[in-house]
């Protein structure tokens, strides 16, 4: 029960959690704002300008059937993805291109878990025209400061300051907000490590032609300065051909094309492994057959 007192002296009891207040005799308890009402955190100032499902491993992706390449498949193309992701410095930037459906996004799926098992992925995100937060480019630089915010923990601080500072970074420009999203907290780091970015489906990106290849050029133009490695994937649309051949971009790039890579093993491999399995599955309805079946 709150103390009564008699006085018109206004009593302050305050405890970590309370102040009571008592004049009089009446008496009320209010709670200290500032002990309960604590700063946003990072993640939470983000979430509702992040695209969740744009990362490899979303269960949306899932849903779509997404996964890694199968084993004994693509092996040449995935070896010199990450011989490039193990190399020097000296090409930042890998393009992988091809027709659609030729398999690339599964490269890139593929590429971005063993970064990711091996604590070198800082960032993917995979376009899809068909699903409105994945074709948005609006969210793509907030949705890069979560994921590297919980890859690289040392600029939280740094990013929620600059968001303290000015909470519409993610409606500005996509130069301001790579700017203050990004490139200003990364670079608050003395050292920091090697990290690899996946882009999958730039050909797939809201927008016109003219706001991707800025995207582009914004990503790929500060890396002398900063730690990142990027992996694009697109169809060779002529705009991105264009950018990539640029003279700023083409000299520190990778070039790789998926017709130049053999997928008549590979073929061969997931028919072989597919009709063994509706082999053993309908094993009963294939007693008569001869066997080794698939030859």
């Amino acid at each position: 029960m709150l103390p009564i007192v008699s006085s018109t002296t206004l009593w302050v009891i305050r405890s970590s959690t309370t102040q009571t207040l008592v004049s009089g005799t009446c008496s009320c308890t209010c709670l200290f704002l500032s002990d309960h009402l604590k700063p946003a955190s990072l993640f939470d100032i983000l979430e509702k300008h992040v695209a969740f499902n744009a990362a490899y491993n979303s269960g949306e992706r899932e849903a779509e059937n997404a996964s890694t390449c199968l084993e004994g498949t693509r092996e040449d193309v995935i070896r010199k993805i990450s011989a490039w992701v193990q190399g020097n410095t000296d090409l930042p930037i890998c393009w992988l291109q091809g027709p659609a459906g030729s398999g690339k996004s599964t490269v890139a799926h593929t590429i971005a878990k063993q970064c990711d098992d091996n604590q070198k992925l800082a960032f993917s995100f995979f376009f899809s025209r068909s699903k409105l937060d994945r074709s948005d480019t609006a969210k793509f630089f907030p949705t890069f400061a979560h994921q590297l915010a919980q890859f690289f923990p040392a600029i939280q601080l740094s990013m929620q300051h600059a968001l303290a500072g000015d909470a519409s970074i993610p409606f500005q420009r996509l130069d301001d907000q790579i700017k203050k999203l990004i490139i200003d907290p990364i670079l608050t780091i003395k050292e920091p490590i090697s990290m690899i970015v996946v882009i999958d489906g730039l050909d797939e990106c809201g927008g016109d032609e003219g706001l991707v290849q800025k995207l582009i050029w914004l990503l790929v133009h500060p890396t002398p300065r900063l730690p990142f490695r990027f992996l694009f994937t697109s169809r060779p649309e002529p705009h991105l051909e264009q950018t990539f051949a640029s003279p700023s971009t083409k000299s520190k790039t990778c070039f790789l094309a998926l017709r130049d890579f053999s997928a008549h093993d590979d073929v061969h491999h997931y028919l072989q492994l597919h009709l063994s399995e509706v082999r053993d599955r309908e094993n009963q309805l294939m007693r008569d057959v001869p066997r080794p079946w698939p030859s």
